[in-house]
């Protein structure tokens, strides 16, 4: 009897094993770099900061979809993309979808804001796709072979400033709950703007994370920021993995 407990824990940790690999050769996760580059104008001086970003695509059953709402996107593995202002603080390129909202940095309510600001952003870990023109959405077994063919590319592309994914910033870099929305193509910093964008398909390293990033955001789980439109009473979570990576 002593020898049947160890062989039936060597079998148990066989099938586990098996198990988990034939899960991974059918539904692989697929990773993929590229170089995101914004043209900033800053007091009539143009910059280009740039910055490598991993996505992770999983690619899961189709018959999951049918379990509840489903939306095929990335999962930023990489730190989102920071815009160094100097004095005027950070900007922040992050992968929410485009669901959510920030409350809006601007001088007039958040309902005007809306009808006059209603920009579908794309997120982070969806932007190489629709930049280059595939389909950004669809089934898992749609979008593997779509990924693949995605990873080949070699073209750098312009991103319209329309196209760029969520841009936030935090009135006070110490203080998760002063994050608002910005305009890309109407920054409210004077003297400041974005001129363009190009993304291009690299396996070149990932960017380190900037060390300009506050140590909350570093190294805290989870933080409260303020979220959707209209603005809320209270303050609601917003996940961490909109800013940074697994």
């Amino acid at each position: 009897m002593k020898g049947c407990l160890p062989r039936f824990l060597i079998l148990c940790a066989v099938l586990v094993f098996s198990g988990w690999a034939a899960w991974s050769i059918a539904y692989p996760t697929i990773y993929l770099r590229y170089r995101l580059s914004i043209d900033v104008e800053t007091d009539g001086k143009v910059e280009t900061q740039s910055s490598v970003i991993e996505v992770a695509y999983d690619i899961i059953p189709d018959s999951f979809m049918y379990l509840g709402s489903y939306s095929f996107r990335g999962r930023l593995h990489s730190s989102a993309t920071t815009i160094d202002l100097g004095k005027r603080g950070l900007l922040f390129f992050i992968n929410l979808p485009p669901s959510l909202r920030i409350r809006p940095a601007a001088p007039f309510g958040a309902k005007d804001f809306y009808e006059r600001f209603a920009r579908e952003h794309v997120p982070l870990g969806n932007l190489p796709l629709e930049a280059y023109g595939f389909p950004a959405d669809g089934a898992p077994s749609r979008m593997e072979p779509i990924i693949r063919q995605l990873a080949q590319e070699r073209r750098t592309v312009n991103v319209p400033i329309s196209m760029l994914p969520m841009l936030v910033r935090f009135r006070d870099i110490k203080d998760s709950t002063t994050i608002e929305e910005l305009d890309p193509a109407g920054l409210p910093m004077e003297g400041v703007k974005i001129l363009g964008a190009r993304l291009e398909v690299t396996r070149d390293p990932v960017s380190p994370r900037p060390e300009s990033w506050p140590q909350w955001l570093v190294k805290s789980k989870t933080a409260r920021m303020a979220l959707p439109s209209p603005i809320p009473k209270g303050v609601h979570l917003l996940a961490l993995g909109a800013f940074r990576g697994e």
